[in-house]
């Protein structure tokens, strides 16, 4: 978890435009002074630690350590409508092993189910964008009943994936690797992502014209365009033109924009099914039972 310092240069423009934290305006700060770094796929971050009580959804977790960011380089940040970010995944790939915020909630007791859960708005105008649920899910955000998959990794929330198809038919994406894909659900995704390879190949299959590296519909076509589908543990979960198509209005024009997007995953081919998939399918993160589950969205 990290969040702009008070302390950052004036240099550092996305810190200077969004909300900081100023550590002499809290009783219970602690000091840390542990410096860290961190390279997302568009951006990075730097900074050192410090401690806090954290409050978030009426729930006040003690001694959490966070980052206080200095730097901030690129425009990833400068026009991000969030101030930081707040990381749920597992504790083994913390940056200088610091404690997680999930981790001190199960620890404080502060949730009663060691689960959480999303639900994401596939509204762009809606006055609610989306619901995080610590200790539960919301029942009223989904329809049926939730599947799951067995975690493979506990680094991300990672699990593996046995077939895409497009309009019923296998793409034979996950033969080459015994018949199983490797992907992660991650909340700070915002598209489905994947190696660009297979991603712009997809998109070329669907009509989008790419640009970029970003496919680009004709929005008069969307109606036409046919079902693609994750095959997970045995479950496929169909993603609906309405689902993976993303219309963005600016200066009275709308651009309709793939939710497939491409990323070369250091290290091994890796999916991540990013908030295009949570919008679609309300998603729980089963901490105790390590595994990751979905059920339909209600919209």
């Amino acid at each position: 978890m990290w969040i702009p310092s008070s302390k950052c240069p004036i240099t550092n423009i996305a810190c200077r435009t969004h909300h900081r934290y100023t550590e002499s305006a809290s009783s219970t700060y602690k000091a840390n002074g542990t410096s860290f770094a961190i390279q997302y796929g568009t951006g990075s971050v730097s900074g050192f630690l410090s401690e806090d009580v954290v409050g978030i959804g009426g729930l006040n977790v003690k001694g959490q350590t966070f980052g206080e960011a200095l730097q901030e380089p690129g425009l990833t940040f400068v026009v991000a409508k969030f101030d930081g970010l707040l990381g749920l995944a597992f504790e083994s790939i913390s940056v200088d092993s610091a404690i997680p915020l999930w981790y001190n909630i199960l620890s404080q007791k502060l949730v009663s189910s060691p689960i959480f859960s999303f639900w994401l708005s596939q509204d762009p105008t809606a006055s609610v964008g989306g619901e995080l649920t610590l200790g539960g899910v919301d029942s009223s955000k989904y329809t049926g009943s939730f599947s799951y998959a067995p975690l493979t990794n506990e680094t991300y929330w990672e699990f593996n994936f046995q077939d895409f198809t497009v309009g019923g038919t296998s793409q034979g994406w996950c033969k080459s690797s015994g018949g199983n894909c490797d992907a992660i659900l991650d909340s700070g995704t915002s598209l489905i992502a994947g190696p660009s390879t297979f991603i712009d190949a997809l998109n070329k299959k669907l009509g989008a014209t790419i640009e970029n590296g970003e496919g680009i519909f004709n929005c008069d076509k969307i109606s036409s365009l046919p079902n693609v589908a994750f095959v997970i543990n045995g479950n496929t979960f169909q993603l609906t033109p309405t689902d993976y198509v993303l219309k963005v209005s600016s200066g009275g024009a709308t651009d309709c924009l793939s939710g497939f997007g491409g990323f070369n995953f250091p290290g091994k081919p890796l999916f991540i099914l990013g908030d295009v998939f949570i919008a679609a399918y309300t998603s729980v993160f089963d901490f105790a039972g390590q595994r990751v589950g979905w059920a339909k969205s209600v919209q």
